[in-house]
């Protein structure tokens, strides 16, 4: 932009300038206020609330009625049973996901897919998964030079190697021709490998993950998330901030946000795991680091009070 390398998208798209502006432009008002209509301060301050809360609400709503799930049953399941195909059969092998383009399919659509399958194989499985688009035949017929467009290419010493999978979800086409080639197998319901092994017997697809998505569950679910951000932000607040219960309160969950935040990034870093009730712990380090803090600066605000100068008896000389 105007020569300077910025991330233009991003800076056009949230107009990060103009919250700023706002918000300073809200604080003057509020300082006028004070001033000079100061019974108009707290009704004007709780109006703007409302109005802040609602027009969020409603560009949330408006957006979230024409957006569609990146994440499907049919193609979690299928891309599940496929990776546990390929624990127990790739060995070494690096394993390439055939993704249909499709006619007219925008591109977004496949990188989607793509990022669905990352999302969903197992960690350790990433640094030798690759994707192609097209079919079966594309894939045979000019892997590697024509493969993985905007991926990174097979090591060629492995090429001949790789494992290819192709799910009806995301290339339904190639799954239909993949039935017809010689050497393919259908492992699972829905997945098919060009050049791999047949399992005595074909994989079940695994459960579906499904979401509390009513009313009742997702207001649960944000008071459950405030209360779990509030309980562990207090002891930071308490520690960090000044002695004001609104500015407490209202920063607290903030804080507490990012406290568990920063504990999960060094949870992660050591190696720990995010399993059951592993993945508690970095709310619990969080929780108990900032309500330590809390008391520490407690007990020096008491110890501070205590040593302070005695008041002199009266009459005293």
């Amino acid at each position: 932009m105007y020569g300077v390398p910025v991330a233009g998208n991003r800076l056009l798209h949230y107009l990060f300038p103009i919250p700023l502006m706002a918000g300073v432009a809200v604080w003057g008002l509020a300082r006028w206020l004070a001033v000079r209509r100061r019974s108009l301060g707290p009704a004007l301050a709780f109006g703007l609330v409302l109005v802040v809360l609602g027009g969020f609400l409603f560009l949330a709503w408006k957006a979230g009625r024409v957006q569609r799930a990146w994440t499907e049953a049919k193609g979690v399941r299928q891309i599940a049973a496929a990776d546990r195909y390929v624990q127990g059969f790739a060995g070494d092998r690096y394993v390439v996901y055939l993704l249909d383009t499709g006619t007219g399919r925008h591109h977004e659509t496949v990188g989607r897919w793509w990022a669905v399958v990352q999302s969903t194989i197992r960690p350790d499985e990433l640094e030798r998964t690759r994707f192609y688009y097209g079919r079966p035949a594309g894939y045979l017929d000019g892997f590697p030079a024509s493969a993985l467009r905007g991926g990174t290419l097979v090591p060629p010493e492995a090429a001949s190697r790789a494992l290819a999978v192709v799910i009806d979800r995301y290339n339904h086409r190639g799954f239909q021709e993949a039935e017809a080639l010689p050497g393919a197998r259908v492992v699972a319901q829905g997945v098919a490998v060009l050049n791999g092994p047949a399992p005595p017997a074909p994989l079940p697809l695994p459960a579906a993950v499904e979401a509390n998505t009513r009313p009742i569950g997702l207001a649960l679910a944000i008071v459950l998330i405030l209360f779990t951000f509030l309980v562990v932000g207090s002891g930071w607040a308490l520690a960090l901030l000044p002695p004001d219960p609104l500015v407490r309160v209202g920063l607290a969950p903030g804080l507490g946000a990012a406290s568990m935040i920063l504990a999960g990034l060094g949870w992660d870093r050591v190696g720990l795991p995010f399993r059951g009730w592993a993945s508690l712990g970095p709310v619990a380090i969080a929780s108990v680091t900032g309500w330590a803090l809390a008391l520490i600066v407690a007990a020096r605000s008491v110890v501070g009070v205590q040593s302070g100068p005695s008041a002199s008896p009266p009459g005293g000389g």
